[in-house]
């Protein structure tokens, strides 16, 4: 420690200036501050990302494909959908269905009404309903509503997406197969 003697050519209070100068912790400037701030708002980032694919959740669908039913009441159009057997016990009453008719644009969104576990082939298919189908399947119903006239659209074939349940966007990662949590 330097201390000011009588004959020092260093004025007294120079000297104390300097030791409190040396006594205080400087820390060292590593990056510069919007460097740092841009650090700290792409951590943020990066954990609101994280959050999102913990704990979001995507629908899963399953695909079918049917007819239009002719039906003897004016109440509107029923449509018979054959869905993979393979999901047959996803399937149950009140399910949110995305159908739409073979070349048309448009969708209507409705429910199932009524799903049938019985197992059909492709050959009982294609005898009871005149409807081609690749695999063996499970019969839903779906009310189209008002909307459809069962006389105009009877024996169209209707595109649809049953939603069956939803998955967390995490097991949609690589993986993260482990936390696939179907609901």
């Amino acid at each position: 420690m330097i201390t000011a003697s009588k004959d020092s050519i260093f004025r007294k209070e120079a000297v104390e200036k300097y030791l409190q100068n040396r006594e205080k912790t400087i820390l060292p400037r590593f990056v510069a501050p919007p460097v740092f701030l841009f650090c700290w708002c792409l951590l943020a980032i990066f954990l609101c990302i994280g959050l999102l694919t913990w704990f979001g959740e995507v629908p899963v669908y399953v695909a079918g494909e049917g007819v239009v039913l002719s039906s003897g009441d004016s109440a509107g159009a029923r449509a018979l959908i054959f869905v993979p057997y393979s999901s047959a016990l996803q399937l149950h009453a009140g399910q949110r269905v995305q159908l739409q008719l073979a070349g048309q644009a448009s969708q209507l969104t409705s429910t199932v009404q009524t799903a049938d576990r019985t197992l059909l082939s492709p050959q009982e298919v294609r005898q009871r309903y005149q409807f081609v189908i690749s695999q063996p399947s499970v019969a839903i119903t779906v009310d189209l509503g008002s909307r459809f006239s069962a006389r105009v659209y009877a024996g169209s074939v209707i595109l649809a997406q049953v939603e069956v349940g939803s998955r967390r966007l995490l097991s949609l990662l690589v993986g993260f197969d482990a936390f696939e949590g179907d609901t």
